[in-house]
């Protein structure tokens, strides 16, 4: 009974922490790469909703909610807490983002979340989003470099098929002949430590 009411009394402390912080510091953060405050802030409501779900590594239909809200800065925050929390419950709901969000922020976002998940079930889907014209090239090549580390021994074949990915996509940048990307080719060298690929 004491070690519940101590749990309770540190997650209320740490609650009234965030929001503390948020009041103080939150209209500084507003500002993010060039967007307006008002379109990059999450409310403060919702951001509660989306940490406590984090603090408590926990995948639910409010979070899932929030990844078709509305803001764009809710959704790519929403996709971000779905990575942390590492539950493959919302591999289909971010690989919906990735595919099909109108915001390159959020697709993006869902690239690096479906990342930290690390799971295997991404991988077609992280796959056939490189061949887009406006897929978030270097979020889905890192993405694909965690879930190769992460796939075992056992599945040595997938694993080498997303190395071989990876390495066409650093091949296809190491090639082009006018402006190549260095953020892809970056996170395409990392991925390639990652995934070992021949």
């Amino acid at each position: 009974m004491i070690f519940s009411q101590l749990r309770m009394t540190s997650r209320r402390i740490r609650l009234a922490g965030l929001g503390l912080f948020l009041a103080l510091f939150g209209p500084i953060a507003g500002s993010v790469h060039g967007q307006s405050r008002s379109a990059a802030v999450v409310p403060k409501t919702v951001l509660l909703a989306i940490v406590r779900a984090e603090d408590e590594r926990h995948w639910d239909e409010v979070l899932s909610g929030l990844i078709s809200h509305a803001s764009p800065a809710v959704r790519s925050r929403a996709a971000l807490a779905a990575g942390r929390i590492g539950n493959e419950l919302a591999v289909p709901a971010l690989v919906s983002l990735l595919q099909n969000d109108r915001d390159s922020a959020v697709r993006a976002m869902a690239g690096f979340a479906l990342g930290e998940i690390e799971s295997p079930k991404a991988v077609e889907a992280l796959t056939a989003a490189l061949s887009k014209g406006d897929a978030p090239r270097a979020r889905i090549v890192e993405a694909l470099g965690k879930i190769a580390a992460a796939v075992p021994t056992a599945n040595e074949a997938q694993k080498k098929e997303i190395g071989k990915t990876i390495l066409d996509v650093l091949t296809f940048e190491a090639r082009r002949r006018t402006r190549p990307d260095s953020e892809v080719i970056l996170q395409a060298l990392s991925a390639t430590l990652r995934s070992r690929p021949e």
